[in-house]
């Protein structure tokens, strides 16, 4: 899964208690947290959440953090299937 873009990287963090993943998606240049990426369980996929006040995102920032949801997304729902395939 791709991680580092153009402007921007994610990073994954602990997610203490939670089987699922937790990312930073920060500015590669100043190390600014943008978003958090995280699992939504009421829509059961991977969101961008708590965005600052006055936050502001180009339209290619924009299509990387979809690309990079999309991914998670993905990689979720296969790890997901192969656990029901395993019966677990």
């Amino acid at each position: 899964m791709k991680t580092i873009f153009e402007f921007i990287e994610f990073k994954q963090v602990p997610n203490p208690g939670k089987t699922t993943q937790k990312w930073l998606c920060r500015n590669r240049k100043s190390g600014t947290v943008l978003t958090e990426i995280k699992y939504e369980p009421g829509w059961r996929q991977y969101i961008s959440d708590q965005q600052e006040p006055g936050m502001i995102f180009s339209a290619g920032c924009q299509r990387d953090i979809a690309e990079f949801l999309e991914s998670l997304n993905k990689q979720h729902k296969e790890e997901c299937a192969a656990r029901k395939a395993m019966g677990g």
